[in-house]
């Protein structure tokens, strides 16, 4: 069922922008920073909620794997008209099998992630993303940290 939620056009710098900051304290409690480089503007059509969720799983991620003192960078572009936002933290970083098996329904990864959830979040996060036709990519270094690639078309 492709039942699509009210698609319209959103501004998804601000949606982006508006997560990662109701997403501060949690980050402030884990002593983590974030920092916010959104400096375009760009409008994609979608769904306000389903994107919302998105930005919140990756932000809620990359806060739960930083180390203390940790730095989490959100940032954004626009290549081939689409809208691009990254981001980055520079946790323990995700080992190349896990990698391959991220966005398995249920995987959790190993133990020592302390996970909590039934391991639905990136899976579901994909979705979302596919039925934007949007594209994400991960990829992380063991030790240095995580990369998440988000890519999303701009609407006309």
């Amino acid at each position: 069922t492709n039942k699509k939620l009210e698609y319209i056009d959103i501004d998804i710098a601000e949606i982006v922008k508006s997560i990662a900051i109701k997403m501060m304290p949690l980050a402030q409690e884990k002593e983590v920073a974030i920092n916010i480089d959104i400096k375009l503007s760009a409008t994609v059509c979608g769904s306000k909620i389903e994107l919302e969720r998105v930005f919140y799983n990756i932000i809620n991620n990359a806060i739960t794997h930083a180390a203390k003192g940790g730095l989490i960078i959100i940032a954004d572009s626009i290549s081939l008209n689409k809208y691009i936002i990254t981001i980055t933290d520079n946790g323990a970083g995700i080992s190349k099998d896990i990698l391959n098996k991220i966005f398995d329904p249920f995987f959790r990864g190993d133990k020592s992630r302390n996970t909590q959830g039934a391991g639905l979040g990136l899976t579901i996060t994909k979705k979302i993303i596919e039925n934007h036709n949007g594209t994400i990519a991960i990829k992380s270094e063991m030790d240095k940290g995580t990369n998440v690639i988000i890519s999303l078309p701009i609407s006309s």
